[in-house]
């Protein structure tokens, strides 16, 4: 009986181990369409559009995933099932093309295959309106695509129609059936969602010209700019040595400081969006006016911080001007207004023989020039050697510095030719940095620039349309364009020794 029941327990056993049960092979393509092939409807007329797909879907609900062409405002999306009906309370209007556009926004409910793109097109009139505009959308200076842009083509001149649709990756971009008309097209990056353009935030362009639709399909490629900061300033910084610092949100060429319960300040060299500057008395509490061009003003009371920590002595450090033309002196620059200095009390040498030597003092500013073209220098600052308008340099100080000569440095003959704008400003940058700019009033500049740092630069030439002096960015309300900036083509090398020759001549690129 035993060996009758093992039997029968092998059989059994035997018998499951023969089949494997599976749920099939994977789902993986996405819903379809019931009816695909009738999915342009003429003279419509009902106030809500029902779509059917051939299994279970979900649906994502976001701006950007849906859109209507013309917008139908308040359009509510009802999901079931296998179903999605579309409803809105407002008229249509006539004889009128919608685009009804669901972008990855439809998946089946099982393994998420998403429909890449579904556009279903409505005409309440007997025909599909057939006009197109076609481009794509790349940022200035970059010159890289602009993606997930927010595109309008909007209608002008009795054409109330408002398209919209959103760039790809390489920045590209497709309105179509777009009815006869005419229209204004601009884009923006739109951060915030909101579908309205922030001109202080986001990047932003648009094409000027009218463009008319005539069952055509129309190529415009447009230019995006980065908004234009107004100048603010964002910190006041002013310690017991008299120096007072000013930090601004985004670089500016010049400022000016007046105070008015003082006629003793000075400025030094400003970099970026920091400017120093220095009072040459003890006065503690001081009402400035601050002017940059014609861009900021504004008047500030400032006072010693005495919480904040600093340096109660004389300390420096090396003063870096990022200018085209390189200064061949080594400069120190100063925490504090310097009142005097004792050149006898300084020394300059090199592999520990003193080195003849000019010094030059303002400010806060030590300027050394040498005598002798030689490479590596140390100098040698002696207690008492400087003093400041409140401290004294009481230790010895050794500081190790290079001077290029004439053999390391560069030269720079450029001549512009033929410009297309009565005044224009060209700007010379390296490493992604401005480092000189030259106003041109006319139609050609010749210029040589000496003592150059080798290396790559670019160009790049502004016309300043409005002659203030500074890239104007544009406004879309008042249709005026950003002001034309034309790069030049290709990087202009400098060499050690050497003597560059450029010539941008606009006739000929034409």
């Amino acid at each position: 009986m035993k060996i009758l029941q093992l039997l029968i327990s092998l059989f059994l056993v035997s018998c499951a181990q023969q089949t494997i049960l599976t749920g099939g092979a994977k789902d993986n393509k996405p819903p379809k369409l019931v009816l695909d092939s009738n999915r342009i409807v003429t003279n419509f007329s009902e106030n809500h559009l029902l779509l059917e797909f051939n299994e279970n879907i979900q649906l994502i609900k976001d701006k950007r995933t849906f859109i209507t062409n013309p917008e139908i405002n308040n359009i509510e999306l009802i999901e079931e099932k296998n179903k999605i009906d579309l409803v809105w309370r407002d008229s249509l209007s006539k004889n009128t093309t919608y685009s009804f556009i669901f972008l990855n926004a439809i998946a089946d409910i099982t393994e998420s295959n998403k429909i890449d793109e579904l556009k279903y097109i409505i005409s309440t009139g007997n025909k599909i309106d057939s006009g197109s505009i076609y481009g794509s959308i790349n940022k200035y200076p970059e010159k890289s695509p602009l993606e997930n842009a927010l595109i309008y083509a909007k209608g002008i001149n009795g054409n109330s129609n408002f398209h919209r649709t959103y760039s790809n990756s390489n920045g590209e971009y497709i309105l179509n059936n777009l009815k006869k008309g005419k229209y204004i097209l601009y884009c923006f990056d739109d951060e915030n969602n909101n579908y309205l353009l922030d001109t202080v935030t986001e990047i932003h362009g648009f094409y000027l010209d009218t463009i008319i639709i005539n069952d055509t399909i129309v190529n415009k490629d447009i230019i995006a700019y980065k908004p234009y900061e107004k100048v603010a300033l964002d910190e006041v910084k002013f310690n017991p040595l008299g120096h007072l610092e000013l930090n601004f949100n985004r670089p500016i060429d010049s400022c000016s400081v007046q105070a008015l319960e003082s006629n003793y300040i000075y400025s030094s060299n400003s970099l970026n969006n920091k400017h120093h500057f220095y009072f040459k008395d003890t006065i503690e509490k001081h009402t400035i006016i601050i002017k940059s061009k014609n861009e900021f003003y504004d008047t500030v009371r400032i006072a010693y911080d005495y919480k904040k920590p600093y340096e109660n002595k004389i300390i420096y450090k090396e003063y870096i001007n990022h200018q085209l033309e390189s200064p061949r002196e080594y400069k120190l620059a100063f925490n504090q207004y310097i009142n005097r200095i004792d050149t006898s009390l300084i020394e300059i040498s090199s592999d520990s023989n003193k080195i003849p030597t000019q010094f030059y003092f303002k400010k806060n500013i030590l300027s050394v020039v040498t005598k002798k073209e030689l490479s590596n220098y140390k100098m040698t600052l002696f207690p008492k050697s400087v003093v400041g308008v409140k401290n004294t340099k009481e230790d010895t100080s050794l500081v190790a510095f290079k001077i290029n000569n004439k053999r390391n440095l560069s030269s720079l003959e450029l001549k512009v030719n033929n410009i297309p704008f009565d005044n224009a400003i060209i700007q010379i940058f390296k490493s992604e940095i401005m480092i000189k700019e030259i106003p041109v009033s006319g139609y050609k500049l010749d210029t040589t620039l000496n003592n150059c740092f080798p290396g790559k630069y670019y160009l790049k030439l502004i016309g300043d349309l409005n002659k203030d002096g500074y890239w104007t960015i544009g406004n879309l309300k008042n249709k005026v364009l950003p002001e034309p900036i034309i790069d030049y083509e290709g990087l202009v090398e400098l060499k050690k020794n050497w003597t560059a020759n450029i010539l941008w001549d606009f006739k000929i690129e034409k």
